[in-house]
């Protein structure tokens, strides 16, 4: 159910928005989303100026999802205490190639285990964009560990990429 929801809300506005932070912005209002504390906001915060937003305990999930945008970086990220690593790079997988049409490239870059603390995670890495994709696009990362009390289980990303 939480890597579900992860995986919906990355798809409606990281993906579907990547440049556009007045649609994010509107997006995580019109679904319950708000600025987080300056306090809090300084944590998730740490590389580099953006804003984070909650979803305060949402009744089907029972903890808060956190979202951070970057408009200078155009960077979207999706975070979450709660995964189960293989559903999660599951998950991943299925969304990414969702989007899998004549003029987009799909290139996995990376899907590999991890060793966290706390046990085995995955971590998952596409290149996205018009042929050719050297030139451009984005990457969508996702890394997933066992949840650890106080910790982040679940990171998914989408960031533009440089030309290779």
């Amino acid at each position: 159910m939480t890597t579900d929801l992860v995986m919906r809300i990355f798809l409606n506005l990281c993906i579907a928005n990547p440049t556009d932070e007045g649609a994010r912005r509107s997006w995580l209002q019109s679904n319950g989303f708000v600025l987080a504390s300056p306090q809090f906001a300084a944590v998730h915060l740490t590389s580099g100026p953006g804003s984070v937003w909650l979803r305060p305990d949402p009744p089907s999930v029972g903890f808060p999802i956190i979202v951070v945008t970057r408009p200078s970086g155009m960077q979207c990220e999706i975070r979450s205490p709660l995964a189960a690593p293989e559903l999660a790079a599951q998950k991943f997988n299925a969304t990414v190639q969702s989007l899998a049409m004549p003029s987009l490239v799909i290139r996995k870059d990376a899907d590999e285990q991890t060793h966290p603390s706390g046990g085995p995670g995955r971590y998952v890495s596409f290149r996205v964009g018009a042929a050719p994709i050297e030139k451009g696009g984005f990457f969508f990362t996702m890394s997933a560990r066992p949840p650890s009390p106080g910790g982040l289980a679940l990171l998914v990303t989408a960031a533009p990429a440089a030309p290779e």
